[in-house]
Order: C-alpha cells, then sequence, then structure tokens
C-alpha cells in the first residue's frame, strides 16, 4: 500500500472514530518509517490535544486478490468449473494477515500500535475473530472502504481504550 493508500485508508477510519465517539482526530502520515518509529504508518493526532495520539499499523490482507480475481471468479461460475476460490470470503486471509503482524512486532510495539487491515470483500463476521480480542496490539479492526455498493464500513475485533484524562473505550 502505498501513502497515498495508506492516506485514504487511514482517514475511513479516523472519520468512523470521529463520528462513533465524537473525537477530533486527523491522519497524520508517518514520513518518517526509515528512522524511528518505523512500524508506525499513520498518526491519529487530536485536533484539540485533549486525546492521546493513535499509532495505526496499516496492512492488506491476501484476500485483496480475490476482489482482483473477480472476473476470472465469475467466468468460471459461468462456465460451470468447479473452484475452491470461495476461500476470499471465509476469513481465513485476514487471520493470517493478524497472525503475521503477531509475529512480526515484540510485544512492547504491539502495545502501542492499533491494526488496521483493509477489507475489500464485503462486510464479513466471523466468530474465529474472537479469538484476537487477547491480542496484545492496542487495538485491531476490520475496514472496508466505501465503493458504489455501499457506505464502508469498520469491524471491531479489538476495541481501544482511549484516555482523555480518564478511560474511554472505542
Amino acid at each position: 500500500m502505498n501513502k497515498k493508500e495508506e492516506l485514504k485508508f487511514a482517514t475511513f477510519f479516523i472519520n468512523w472514530v470521529n463520528k462513533r465517539y465524537g473525537y477530533d482526530y486527523r491522519a497524520v502520515p508517518n514520513n518518517n518509517e526509515n528512522k524511528s518509529d518505523n512500524e508506525i504508518d499513520i498518526y491519529a493526532i487530536s485536533n484539540s490535544a485533549e486525546f492521546q495520539t493513535l499509532n495505526l499499523q496499516l496492512t492488506t490482507s491476501e484476500g485483496k486478490i480475490f476482489k482482483e480475481s473477480a472476473l476470472l471468479l465469475n467466468k468460471i461460475k459461468k462456465t460451470g468449473a468447479s473452484s475452491a476460490v470461495g476461500r476470499g470470503l471465509n476469513g481465513v486471509e485476514w487471520i493470517n494477515a493478524i497472525e503475521r503482524k503477531e509475529r512480526e512486532y515484540s510485544k512492547d510495539v504491539k502495545n502501542s500500535l492499533i491494526l488496521l487491515i483493509q477489507q475489500d470483500i464485503g462486510p464479513l463476521f466471523d466468530e474465529s475473530f474472537q479469538n484476537y480480542k487477547e491480542s496484545d496490539f492496542k487495538g485491531i479492526y476490520l475496514v472496508h472502504l466505501p465503493s458504489s455498493f455501499h457506505d464502508g464500513q469498520v469491524l471491531v475485533i479489538k476495541n481501544v481504550c482511549l484516555t482523555k484524562n480518564s478511560s474511554s473505550a472505542l
């Protein structure tokens, strides 16, 4: 994902947070990824400085491949050929994305990061995501960007506790 895509993806999530919880965050790209804080893609910074800064780590899942191959799947279905392409719809790729990131970072780093996983194949609800509520990541969210078919959505896997001089949860 390039910086422009990361910013679009993070901005959608931040707007969702602001609307849902009444916060005032804005997205600020980490332009120093080659130096310190290289695990942070985007910072969510409070305009009023009233809320803590959020460190966002963005990733795509392998499920994105299946969106790009949707035309191929339609051709296979039209010809009557059987296919196992449906695995893009069962959550495995998003679970793999979480597990990849779990292995990539130390516990201390994960405690400071909110993991956003780009979800490109429609709404997905899978009970196996319950397994990640105890993750070391500060928060984990699946983000489905808007398209011509829907307004987009954010699926909470692990909620973040934010502080404003007292605790509140996203």
